[in-house]
């Protein structure tokens, strides 16, 4: 990567592309930042393969808790999507009904005014 930025970016007398070649020290600079940069993609990458040579990581080991714990946890949390969807059902039946008494109750009043207006008229 690096030789094909130095080929890319090597300065020259006139332009490339178009556009005014890289001076001596800045293209110095941009070099240095190319190696380091291919430095630390070296050391990532023999990082991941003694990660994957040393084989799957035991999870519940990571997290130090042990497998009994784990599946208690995992019960626990089972329980509790059941209990929230269960609550979230009962909410959405309660804001139904109440949808529902909001418009019996504005007919309700409607039908008072007009009663009313009709034994005023009467009188």
């Amino acid at each position: 990567v690096a030789c094909l930025l130095a080929a890319l970016c090597r300065p020259t007398n006139g332009t490339l592309s178009g556009r005014p070649a890289m001076d001596p020290l800045a293209f110095a600079a941009f070099e240095q930042r190319a190696a380091e940069a291919e430095a630390r993609l070296n050391v990532l990458e023999a990082r991941l393969v003694s990660s994957a040579a040393a084989g799957p990581v035991d999870a519940p080991a990571a997290a130090g808790c042990s497998e009994v714990e784990m599946r208690a946890l995992r019960d626990m949390l089972v329980e509790a999507r059941e209990a929230t969807a269960t609550l979230q059902h009962e909410r959405d039946q309660a804001v139904a009904a109440q949808e529902k008494l909001k418009y019996q109750i504005m007919h309700l009043k409607r039908a008072l005014v007009e009663a009313d207006e009709k034994a005023a008229a009467k009188a």
